[in-house]
Formats: C-alpha cells, sequence, structure tokens
C-alpha cells in the first residue's frame, strides 16, 4: 500500500467514526498503528497510566520501540476542536519527557513539545483529514515503524512554520502600491518610463484576498439559488442518470456568484443526509455531494444574524478541496460525481 492509499484509508475511517465515542475511535487508531504504521502490539500501549501527583491519569496510546518512548497519541470525539485534548496530552508529555505528540480530533495535529520549558514552548503541524493531503501522506511517511525518527518530525514541523511564515510575508507585500511598483518596474525595461506613466494612470489595479478579507452582505444571497442555472429538479433529474438519488426535501443548490458558491441553508439539514448541488452555469458543471447525517456539528457552522435557524455557507469556487470560507470545513470528502451538462 502507497503512502497515498494508506492516509486515504484513514481518512475513510475518521469519516465512518465521525459522531462516534472516544472507546471506538481508541480501538481504531490501535488498530491503524499495528496495520498501517506496522507497529508490533507489544510497542502499541493502550490507556498507559502517567501519574500526575497523587493520583494517575491514562495516556490514550504510548507508542514505544525498543524500549524507548517514541510518542504520545492522544483521542477527542471528531467534532471537538483542539482546546479540548491540547492541554492533557501537554501533560503526558511534560511527565513522560517526551517531545513527540499527536493529537486527533477535529483535524490531525503533531506537536513539537519543548518539556524542559514552560507549557506555551512548542510547534504544531495541523493536518485536515481530506483525501489526498500532502502533509498527511507525510504523516503517514514519517510516522510508519520503519522510519519513525524525532528529528525528521521535528524538521517537517520547522519548515511546515517556515513556509505559514513565508506565505504570511508574502501577503504583507502584496499590496497594491506594491503591486504598481512592480508592474511600472516590468514595464519600463521594454518602454519609456514616460509612457508607462501615461498608461498606468488609465489603468485600475486592484488587490483583494480570496479569503476572509473579503466581506460579504448576507442580504445579497437571501435566495440560495439566485445565481444558479438549473432548477433543484432539474438536478435531481440529471443525477438520476448516473443513478444518483437525490433527496429534494434536503437539498442545498449553490449557483457560482464571483469567486464563491454561497447558500443560505437551514440547520435540520445538518440532521438528515445533506445533499449539495454547485452550478458553475458558466461550464455548465454540477458538482454533487452527499454529507452524512450529523457528520458536521451544528456549532461549526456560521449562523446567520437575522435568521438564527439558518447559517451561511460561501465554498471557494477555485478550491480544490471544496472548502468553505466561513466555517473552514473542506466538503470534498462528500463530493460524490462531477456531471458536465
Amino acid at each position: 500500500m502507497t503512502n497515498s492509499d494508506a492516509w486515504n484509508k484513514i481518512v475513510a475511517k475518521y469519516n465512518k467514526n465521525i459522531n462516534c465515542k472516544e472507546e471506538i475511535i481508541q480501538a481504531s487508531w490501535e488498530l491503524l498503528f499495528s496495520t498501517i504504521f506496522e507497529y508490533p502490539d507489544s510497542d502499541i500501549i493502550s490507556q498507559y497510566p502517567v501519574q500526575m501527583g497523587s493520583t494517575s491519569k491514562f495516556a490514550d496510546i504510548l507508542i514505544r520501540h525498543e524500549n524507548e518512548d517514541l510518542f504520545v497519541v492522544e483521542l477527542k470525539q471528531h467534532s471537538l476542536a483542539k482546546q479540548s485534548g491540547q492541554e492533557q496530552l501537554f501533560s503526558y508529555l511534560n511527565q513522560l519527557k517526551i517531545d513527540i505528540g499527536i493529537l486527533i480530533c477535529d483535524k490531525l495535529y503533531i506537536y513539537d513539545f519543548d518539556y524542559t520549558k514552560r507549557n506555551d514552548n512548542f510547534s504544531f503541524v495541523e493536518i485536515s483529514f481530506t483525501p489526498d493531503n500532502p502533509d498527511g501522506i507525510k504523516f503517514v511517511e514519517l510516522f510508519k515503524s520503519e522510519n519513525i525518527g524525532r528529528l525528521k518530525i521535528k524538521e517537517f514541523i520547522m519548515q511546515k512554520k517556515q513556509s505559514e511564515s513565508n506565505i504570511e510575508s508574502i501577503k504583507n507585500e502584496l499590496t497594491h502600491d506594491n503591486v504598481v511598483q512592480i508592474v511600472k518596474k516590468h514595464l519600463a525595461e521594454k518602454y519609456p518610463i514616460e509612457d508607462v506613466e501615461k498608461v498606468m494612470t488609465d489603468i485600475f489595479i486592484s488587490v483583494s484576498s480570496r479569503g476572509n478579507g473579503e466581506v460579504f452582505s448576507e442580504e445579497k444571497q437571501n435566495v440560495e439559488n439566485d445565481s444558479a442555472n438549473l432548477s433543484k429538479q432539474q438536478i435531481c433529474s440529471i443525477c438520476k442518470k448516473y443513478n444518483i438519488n437525490v433527496d429534494i426535501s434536503c437539498l442545498t443548490l449553490a449557483g457560482r456568484s464571483g469567486n464563491y458558491y454561497p447558500a443560505n441553508v437551514n440547520y435540520k439539514y445538518l440532521n438528515n443526509d445533506w445533499w449539495i448541488a454547485l452550478d458553475d452555469r458558466g461550464l455548465k458543471k454540477l458538482h454533487i455531494f452527499r454529507v452524512p447525517a450529523r457528520s458536521i456539528s451544528q456549532n461549526k457552522m456560521i449562523k446567520r444574524s437575522d435568521k438564527p435557524s439558518y447559517f451561511l455557507f460561501y465554498i471557494y469556487y477555485n478550491s480544490a478541496s471544496f472548502l468553505d470560507s466561513k466555517s473552514k470545513v473542506e466538503f470534498k470528502q462528500w463530493l460524490i460525481k462531477t456531471i458536465s451538462y
């Protein structure tokens, strides 16, 4: 099995257990560390007792090799964010004098923890449970028993943090004035600067972000299918040709509007199998999704201020993961089919 196949198997198992109790999640990950990461059963220690003063607490999983404690795994329900388990993980790392920890909840977090200093001295990488995620594939590679090495894991975390810092710096430098000066400099290498200046006075250059920097008005999208080309009935008919039986009573239709597919959705949809159709009328393509009931926690979605029974989502148009800019949920995991019409 390739590292990519292994990661996708982990994602599938994660989605299957999305609403399960922690003991089921525990058994699932113990099996994954045995089968995919190929640790012998003797190296996978479940509910390892850790002395905390006069009492003992239990680390969910301790991975050990040749009598060396390698890393601790803390498991939480998949709907929970990292705050719920990070402090607990750090307490185990501190007591056991281990500097590598994994927290698994809404995402997978890998920590480089300095137990010789205060608890705020750590670096981490967060990995979303999406198919073919390069960081997830790297996680499989780094933590396989045959490859495991603390320095390689630390280097991976350091490189990711440096990349994030670089990206933030680049964004900060992509101001309107800087972009204008770069364009002028480029054109001045070919043409007289006077001519360049004349043209530039008649050109409007706008620099904006596709992310959180863009402001939306809720009133602009009061009807969820304003910008769609097809009706819900037409979408159901098209899908039926591909043996996809869409439940029209629990279907959200969103047409492309600028760089997004926007929609208002009733919270009750999350309690059922929620169908989503993203209609790219320019390319005449439909992206069909089926989100199993209760796969997404209600508090994950962003509530409308004027209609509290509805939430907003804005899926990026050119996002390979179909990322919702509001909740940061990646919908690719529930993509069934892309259909041309």
